[in-house]
């Protein structure tokens, strides 16, 4: 975006700024955020969360390694769900009652206790929410209260978690609604909107927009079309009016681009208690249901994965693009690519699906190489296995990050790796085992007798060794490699048939002298 000081704005951020005046000072009927605190002051709720993005030093947003490591481990779908709105709102409390887990912090004091974004450690299975079986995973993130450090920190921080969140949360209390407030609110997703360089990649990038009024009693579907529908400026009773109608239009049009699915809108009663019970379920019963309502819909919301570029997002490749956007919002004048971006970030993950299952195929082979010499029927039939179990796994994986498997090339480099480590272990596995069938063959050959007898039973023993069962062995072996093998059992037999020979000439000669005498 752009390095903002208390003073000074420039780029691209200035002009956005300059839009929020527009709908600054109109009357309204919203509490002012102090006032939320009340009900809250009492809830302390320690924080398990792990922060995921917070703003450094020049504008620069840090992204944390250990939030980072648990979404890479996340090779299948996974959705992230987002709670933002203004500070002191109560956002972190309704996140801990959606998820049924005390994950995000609550707390009375002044300053907002979220800083920057913090992710649940918890990942929840969308079945467990309501959702369908085999659905994501759901990643809880919770955004820092908006207003307090100006409309660029707070877009440069937002930016990058709503190109990756299935479902966004707007919380804002709210015992009348008007339009004003809410579109102000929703004002900085136009402006992330906008930060994206091509206007077709603006169409449905963002997930699924939730619209929580805190305390109020109206009728949702009455809230939504006040907050909704388009105003006609030709009603306006000036032309102070009328610009302010068209400027709430310009962000009405520009939420209905950017977000998937047309946007809901939950009025959530208020709990008449001075202090909100730690457990939403302690709360009276109209809030407690509405909790559950807004849960079931969130999960069928949350029931198909989140897709960037046509491609759903893994929860390795959410971990690859976050720094690229954090890196990206660095600019003055950001200008994302996130179909880019996304292409690149799902090859990478592709790649790493390919080292991974080579080291794991590595270990399972070393595991397995301990063990012999075995049976090469067993043998083989593990080999397939292994390989059966590779290929699957890579297959799921890259299914999950939208890549074709039939037009991997990093499949194949896979497999081809992966085969040639399987052969040269049938490969050592047939040496080590007609090795030691040539020590019991021989072994079993008893001295002294004739040489030409002991001859004879060597050819007997090498035809042995040679026979069809080990060319049958030896056929699925690529030319070189079975070369390579029959040439080590045939050097090892060659070895102890020599040693053979001299003992029986040793033996042959002892008996001679013994006649003699």
């Amino acid at each position: 975006l752009l390095h903002t000081t208390p003073h000074r704005t420039t780029g691209r951020m200035a002009d956005m700024q300059e839009e929020d005046s527009a709908l600054n000072g109109l009357d309204c009927p919203v509490a002012e955020s102090n006032d939320l605190s009340k009900q809250e002051q009492e809830v302390e709720v320690e924080s398990s969360a792990l922060q995921w993005l917070r703003l450094g030093r020049g504008s620069k947003l840090d992204v944390r390694q250990e939030a980072q490591e648990l979404l890479r481990a996340q090779t299948g779908h996974v959705n992230l769900i987002m709670v933002c709105g203004r500070l002191r709102i109560g956002k972190s409390y309704l996140m801990n009652s959606l998820l049924g887990v005390p994950c995000f912090g609550v707390s009375a004091q002044a300053r907002s206790f979220t800083q920057g974004v913090d992710l649940c450690p918890s990942l929840l299975s969308v079945e467990s929410l309501g959702g369908r079986k085999g659905g994501p995973l759901v990643v809880a993130t919770d955004l820092e209260g908006q207003g307090e450090k100006g409309i660029a920190q707070d877009l440069k921080v937002a930016t990058p978690l709503l190109l990756l969140s299935k479902v966004v949360l707007l919380v804002e209390q709210c015992s009348s609604p008007a339009p004003e407030p809410l579109l102000e609110c929703l004002q900085l997703m136009m402006m992330a909107g906008r930060l994206i360089r091509e206007r077709k990649d603006r169409r449905g990038v963002f997930g699924c927009l939730n619209i929580v009024l805190r305390d109020c009693p109206q009728d949702e579907a009455v809230c939504r079309s006040i907050i909704f529908d388009p105003e006609d400026e030709n009603e306006a009773d000036s032309d102070e009016h009328a610009q302010a109608m068209v400027k709430r239009n310009e962000i009405r049009k520009a939420i209905a681009l950017s977000f998937e699915a047309s946007p809901k809108v939950w009025c959530l009663p208020k709990i008449p208690e001075a202090a909100a019970p730690k457990d939403y379920r302690q709360a009276p019963q109209d809030f407690v249901e509405k909790v559950d309502e807004i849960r079931r819909s969130l999960a069928q919301q949350l029931s198909e994965p989140k897709s960037l570029n046509g491609r759903p997002l893994t929860g390795g490749m959410v971990a690859g693009l976050m720094p690229e956007l954090a890196e990206a919002m660095r600019s003055d004048e950001p200008a994302l690519n996130p179909p880019q971006a996304v292409e690149r970030v799902a090859e990478a993950e592709a790649a790493r699906a390919n080292q991974e299952l080579l080291a794991r195929a590595e270990q399972d082979l070393a595991e397995l190489s301990a063990r012999l010499p075995i049976a090469s029927s067993k043998l083989r039939q593990e080999l397939s296995a292994l390989r059966q179990t590779l290929t699957s796994e890579l297959d799921s994986r890259l299914e999950a990050l939208g890549v074709s498997a039939a037009s991997s090339r990093g499949k194949e480099e896979l497999s081809s790796k992966v085969n040639d480590l399987c052969n040269q272990m049938f490969a050592k596995n047939l040496v080590d085992e007609q090795q030691s069938r040539s020590k019991e063959l021989l072994a079993a050959i008893t001295l002294p007798m004739a040489p030409h007898r002991l001859s004879s039973a060597l050819s007997v023993v090498e035809a042995t060794l040679f026979d069809a069962e080990l060319e049958c062995s030896l056929s699925s072996l690529p030319k070189q490699t079975s070369d390579a093998v029959k040439g080590g059992i045939f050097s090892y037999f060659k070895e102890l048939a020599e040693e053979k020979q001299r003992l029986n000439e040793k033996e042959n000669s002892r008996l001679r002298s013994r006649r003699v005498r």
